[in-house]
């Protein structure tokens, strides 16, 4: 059974969006000279982080997504890239849930985007 990130959950906020592709090249030093670079592989995975911003029954639909849709952030599941579409992904560790005022939560989370 496939598992897709809630749609009534809003995706990362712009400004609080980062991605980082995972280092792909092992480089070695030599007596003299410039160092060896190669590649040690060549499928890599990305590390997503970001925050979004929802209501109190939306923090609480979160918590259910993380803790039984995901089993605690231990199964992949599809989320919304927002420039390549749907990606697969896992939880690269727990969540943060802020007080953002007026009813609102901040939730930052970090992502592992698998190959």
């Amino acid at each position: 059974m496939a598992i897709i990130f809630r749609g009534t959950l809003p995706t990362f906020l712009r400004g609080n969006y980062s991605e980082t592709p995972q280092e792909t090249k092992i480089t070695s030093g030599n007596d003299t000279g410039r160092p060896k670079t190669r590649e040690r592989f060549t499928d890599a995975c990305q590390y997503i982080s970001g925050k979004i911003q929802v209501t109190t029954a939306q923090s609480a639909t979160f918590k259910t997504f993380y803790h039984t849709d995901t089993a605690n952030g231990a199964l992949e599941f599809t989320f919304p890239h927002p420039v390549d579409g749907d990606i697969t992904v896992i939880f690269d560790g727990a969540y943060a849930i802020n007080d953002a005022g007026n009813g609102l939560w901040d939730i930052a989370f970090k992502l592992l985007r698998l190959p």
